[in-house]
């Protein structure tokens, strides 16, 4: 990952800021500041795994929201510890429910434990980054 896609990260936030400080201040007052490395550490480590680059500059910039908002389109990035919790939350349900198994009439299990959700909508449904090695 070159140091341009990390200033890319960087720039996207500042522009996603910017907008919101014109067109939504109550949107931008709802942005925790950046994560903390204590913080970004800890989230990595009850996941199991690096947070992809990106994602940890993303958290660098703003540590998710202090409550829901529809920040993105139905949903709302998480912190850094919501999304340790998150993973946390779906690994227990899928072990405790055949959720690591693909049903026949589905191509994808309920939640894989490479599976790391960065936003969720208020119904608790989770985009995830897939960490899965695939060509």
């Amino acid at each position: 990952m070159g140091e341009g896609t990390l200033r890319s990260v960087s720039l996207s936030w500042r522009r996603i800021d910017d907008w919101l400080e014109a067109h939504a201040p109550a949107t931008l007052e709802l942005l925790n500041p950046p994560v903390t490395a204590e913080a970004l550490e800890s989230a990595q480590q009850v996941v199991g795994m690096r947070f992809p680059v990106e994602l940890s500059e993303s958290l660098k910039c703003n540590d998710g929201l202090s409550d829901w908002t529809s920040l993105l389109p139905e949903s709302s990035p998480l912190s850094a510890s919501g999304i340790a919790e998150h993973w946390r939350i779906c690994m227990e349900t899928a072990s405790n429910n055949d959720g690591f198994v693909v049903p026949p009439w589905e191509d994808e299990p309920w939640w894989h434990p490479l599976w790391v959700p960065w936003a969720a909508s208020a119904d608790g449904n989770a985009h995830i980054i897939d960490l899965r090695p695939r060509p």
